[in-house]
């Protein structure tokens, strides 16, 4: 009796280890995540959802779209978790007293493009319905003079793909950070090790665009993902450098250090 009663026991926990997520804990963690817009620049976030990275770390995320620098602001009040951005907008957000805590640098290329005066691009065929610039070159209506991604070597690297969250959230939570951090690393690998493969998830989240636009633009899109996500020095200071020389912040307001406002502990 005691045996069959040992063999069902040892068979329960058995099933309830296979079951378990491959952190180790059984507990589901709920995640708030705000981004800014809905463009390749998250593909490392959409990839982690639709390729099962959240799903092996025992996440459940949320996506909220909060435009610009509204995402910033909804991690600063503590209405999400986290967000991703560029270094540029976290940099003068700690500028300014509001000190956030990155955890990884997703994107180390500029994705930056460039506005046209109404008239001009109308005259171009140009209108603010297209996603990408990548569209108006793709359809014969303009050319690439330029793209920072790969003609701006001195802002190499870049900050522009940083995941960060409040600082006391890592200390409150922090399997949380734990969590998302190995989930979004193992989603960037995958677009370097298999970005035919990333490039199909991707066509589920952006079906409404054209296949042939989707394709080219992912062909930038995927290089800029970083292949070593540690945020750098070099990087917040070329995002830094980029604010300044904008006028975006006053030299009397730059960071002369940016000790605390970053870590690899979650990706060692």
């Amino acid at each position: 009796m005691f045996k069959q009663r040992h063999r069902a026991t040892a068979a329960i926990f058995g099933l309830a280890v296979g079951l378990s997520p491959t952190t180790g804990s059984s507990q589901e963690i709920d995640i708030l995540m705000a981004l800014p817009a809905a463009t390749l620049t998250f593909s490392a976030a959409f990839i982690a959802e639709d390729a099962g990275f959240y799903k092996k770390e025992g996440l459940k995320v949320t996506y909220r779209t909060v435009v610009g620098v509204g995402a910033v602001n909804a991690v600063i009040a503590g209405s999400a978790d986290f967000t991703m951005g560029t270094g540029p907008v976290f940099l003068r957000a700690a500028a300014q007293g509001q000190r956030l805590l990155a955890l990884a640098n997703l994107v180390d290329k500029p994705l930056v493009e460039l506005v046209l005066r109404k008239d001009v691009a109308e005259a171009a065929g140009i209108s603010d319905k297209m996603p990408f610039t990548t569209e108006a070159v793709i359809k014969g209506s303009a050319i690439m003079l330029a793209s920072a991604a790969s003609d701006a070597p001195d802002l190499l690297p870049f900050a522009y793909g940083l995941v960060y969250t409040r600082p006391d959230t890592c200390v409150k939570q922090r399997e949380k950070c734990v969590r998302i951090a190995r989930a979004l690393a193992g989603a960037n690998r995958f677009i370097h090790e298999q970005p035919a493969e990333a490039l199909e998830l991707l066509r589920k989240r952006f079906d409404k665009m054209d296949p042939v636009l989707l394709a080219a633009a992912w062909q930038v899109a995927s290089q800029a993902h970083a292949k070593d996500i540690r945020v750098t020095v070099p990087g917040l200071e070329n995002s830094q450098k980029v604010s300044l020389e904008s006028k975006l912040l006053e030299p009397k307001d730059a960071l002369t250090s940016f000790d605390g406002l970053y870590t690899d502990e979650f990706l060692r």
